[in-house]
Parts: C-alpha cells; sequence; structure tokens
C-alpha cells in the first residue's frame, strides 16, 4: 500500500507515515505490538531507497504555492502540515524578490491594485450596491423566504 501510495502522489515522509497510520486505523491493526514502529520502518525504508526525499518535495511545493501566488506564511503552514523538518523549511523558503513575484502573481489573478479591471468607486456604499448574482448568500439572506420559497409579504 506504501508503494503503490508514493508511486501515485509526491509525498513527504511525515504524509506517507499520517496516510499508513489513518490506513491502518480504518482497516484494524491485528499484527503483534503497535502499529508505529512499523509504519515508521516502512517510510524509513522508502527514505533509504529514494522514493521519498523531504528537500525535493519541499522545493516543487514550495515553487507551486509561488505560483499561485501565496505568501511565506501559507507556504510554511503548508510545509508544516506536510511534516517537513523546520530546517528544509528554512532553506527552501522563497527571498523577498520571490515573495513580491508572489504578490504581484496574486493580485494579477484576482484583478486587485492596478490589474483592477474597472475603476472602484470612491463611495464604500457604491462599492456595495452591486447588483444580486444568482447564489449570492449575502442576497438570498437580506430576501428572507417561508418554507415553501415564497418571499414574506409583510406581515400578511
Amino acid at each position: 500500500m506504501a508503494l503503490a501510495y508514493v508511486a501515485r502522489f509526491a509525498t513527504s515522509a511525515g504524509r506517507l507515515e499520517d496516510y499508513l497510520l489513518r490506513k491502518l486505523r480504518e482497516r484494524g491493526w491485528d499484527g503483534e505490538g503497535p502499529p508505529e514502529a512499523k509504519v515508521a520502518a516502512i517510510v524509513e525504508r522508502h527514505v533509504e531507497l529514494g522514493y521519498i526525499d523531504d528537500e525535493s518535495y519541499a522545493r516543487m511545493k514550495t515553487g507551486s504555492l509561488l505560483r499561485r501566488g501565496l505568501g511565506q506564511r501559507r507556504i510554511a503552514q503548508a510545509l508544516g502540515q506536510a511534516g517537513i523538518d523546520e530546517d528544509i523549511r528554512a532553506e527552501v523558503m522563497p527571498g523577498e524578490a520571490a515573495a513580491r513575484e508572489a504578490a504581484l502573481a496574486y493580485a494579477r489573478r484576482r484583478g486587485l491594485g492596478p490589474f483592477a479591471r474597472r475603476a472602484m468607486p470612491d463611495d464604500p456604499m457604491e462599492r456595495r450596491a452591486r447588483p444580486p448574482r444568482k447564489g449570492d448568500r449575502r442576497h438570498a439572506a437580506r430576501r428572507p423566504r417561508d418554507g415553501r420559497g415564497a418571499r414574506h409579504t409583510g406581515g400578511r
């Protein structure tokens, strides 16, 4: 199961260990002793064979998140959740120039600041006075409905 997971997904040692322990909890463990020791040995064997490399995974994940426009704090959080060691996280963290490029990519993708698709009105009330869209929760919350789907018409 571990080899199939590693062959299919780019992963870190921490993620593989979490995956295997979760699968053992779901399916049950009937072996001798706690499963944590066995799982740790399996993960270590995959690292020794070169199937898992935390440093290359961290570089790949950092580059991917930078291209999406995410910042250093979000990248550190994602690497921490993947079980990457602190020293590897510090080594692969982007520099100031890369972080600035990521912020520009995010602003460009979201149409913020100089990349805005249309000028924003100066008045904050005008900014909120956009036409409601289908599926807009804020719009739906402003129009209460009874159980049959008809709009309330006051006290009638």
